[in-house]
């Protein structure tokens, strides 16, 4: 379940935002932010609104299609080589900002793909591929956010003040 003080941070840097697109939108807690949200997963069982596996494939999606495009607890879950290129995609998706949520420690997240009564229980792109630090996120506006089970990057990246980049430390 989604932490609510996330969910409400999340809600209000989206206000007024009239398309979002979820990319990894697994539960689709977020969905809720807007009443126009497109969510992407390559998990059949969570019904996304485009079901397509980004460890492969591209985000189906023309240049500034979404005013906001959300990256929330999602590049974990690819290599980082792989994460890098789907930021890029999204930064060349959106209109306006993209943000971006993923823990700053290491966890391969197999208990909750492991576990029978979580939502994830058996979705095997549900596991961590690739740990993320503040610094592959220079250019980004850092919000941040923290749980009791530790610190995350929280974040949003604009374009009209921004560069296409991202930072790539493995580390």
């Amino acid at each position: 379940m989604t932490d609510p003080i996330l969910f409400n941070a999340v809600r209000n840097y989206t206000e007024g935002t009239k398309t979002v697109l979820d990319v990894g939108c697994g539960n689709k807690d977020y969905s809720k932010v807007s009443t126009s949200v497109v969510t992407v997963d390559a998990w059949p069982k969570v019904s996304p609104d485009v079901l397509v596996n980004l460890e492969e494939e591209n985000l189906p999606f023309e240049n500034n299609s979404f005013d906001c495009v959300l990256l929330l607890d999602f590049i974990e879950h690819v290599d980082k080589d792989r994460g890098v290129e789907l930021i890029r995609q999204a930064q060349e998706i959106t209109r306006g900002r993209v943000y971006l949520l993923t823990p700053l420690w290491w966890d391969s997240n197999e208990s909750h793909t492991k576990n029978p009564r979580c939502w994830a229980y058996g979705n095997k792109w549900n596991l961590h591929k690739s740990l993320w630090t503040r610094d592959d996120f220079s250019d980004w506006v850092e919000i941040g956010f923290t749980t009791r089970d530790g610190e995350y990057y929280f974040g949003y990246w604009e374009k009209q003040h921004g560069k296409n980049t991202i930072h790539k430390n493995k580390r």
